[in-house]
């Protein structure tokens, strides 16, 4: 749009003053270009909210692999097996020899999963007594020796171990440790781990049947 500032002199008894002082007998107008007005300013763009906190809880998060754990004991712990989901790749951990008797498979899944693994070592098996937990509170326990002592003496004493995964790994068996210095009867265990990205994704759920009528 183009703009337009008037200039009127000022009458002074029989002439007009000019706006810079002339005089003149006809008053005329001056017609120049003003300055057009600045637009508003633009409001400042919001502040950029802060990264939030890491949830504490999330340095914590394991993830399920397996579908199932077998195992054979009586007094200790002969054999376990465990057999992972499917689509998680690679071959079933089996460790140990048969003997015993074969217990009810340990049913896992991606949302209940080993979480924990703890028991004592040697005895010249697999280990005089396994107990698993798994996400959900659901405990195994393989050995029969476990219910000779309470906790405390078992923790106490010198092959007692209670194994746990990172962050970001999943349980896919038990494995012998082999940079440990114990040999024969005492050999440790260790967890085989497994990376979360691996675990398959869920099987949604069926759609819900049409309401009768």
């Amino acid at each position: 749009p183009r703009f337009v500032r008037v200039v009127l002199g000022s009458r002074d008894g029989e002439y007009w003053q000019g706006a810079h002082g002339a005089t003149f007998a006809d008053w005329h107008l001056s017609l120049t270009h003003a300055t057009p007005p600045l637009p508003p300013a633009l409001p400042l763009p919001p502040a950029v909210p802060p990264t939030p906190p890491l949830d504490p809880s999330l340095a914590s998060l394991t993830c399920g692999l397996l579908q199932q754990v077998t195992y054979m004991s009586g007094l200790h712990v002969d054999e376990v097996g465990f057999r992972r989901l499917q689509g998680v790749s690679g071959d079933s951990v089996l460790l140990g020899e048969p003997g015993g008797s074969a217990g009810a498979p340990f049913s896992l899944s991606r949302d209940d999963f080993l979480v924990g693994v703890r028991g004592v070592g040697g005895c010249g098996y697999v280990a005089c007594w396994l107990e698993m937990r798994t996400s959900l509170g659901n405990t195994l326990t393989i050995g029969e020796m476990h219910a000779w002592h309470e906790d405390a003496f078992w923790s106490e004493s010198g092959g007692y171990f209670d194994l746990t995964p990172p962050a970001g790994r999943g349980v896919l068996g038990l494995e012998w440790n082999t940079e440990s210095a114990a040999l024969g009867s005492d050999k440790q265990l260790k967890l085989v781990l497994g990376s979360c990205l691996a675990s398959p994704p869920s099987v949604p759920s069926p759609p819900s049947p049409p309401p009768s009528t």
